[in-house]
């Protein structure tokens, strides 16, 4: 089964880390340590994440229900 740090990688898509983690307010290496497993993300963030993405908190926690219909990053919505 997936974990969440793969789930944060295919929300990622093929962006940086770093270029994601700027647009989400956090350092890169806290970011890369979400996508290993080694740390996990707050509440808000994760909030934040099923926002942004448009994911339900169960697929993005837990790896149920429906995969994100868009990966790659924050949506063109939210560029500035």
């Amino acid at each position: 089964m997936e974990t969440l740090g793969d789930r944060l990688k295919i929300l990622r898509g093929n962006i940086s880390q770093a270029t994601l983690a700027d647009r989400l307010g956090i350092p890169q290496t806290t970011w890369s340590n979400y996508e290993k497993n080694k740390n996990k993300p707050d509440f808000a963030l994760i909030d934040q994440l099923c926002i942004e993405f448009k994911v339900g908190a169960d697929w993005l926690l837990f790896g149920r229900g429906p995969e994100p219909q868009e990966v790659g990053g924050i949506p063109s919505s939210h560029e500035e």
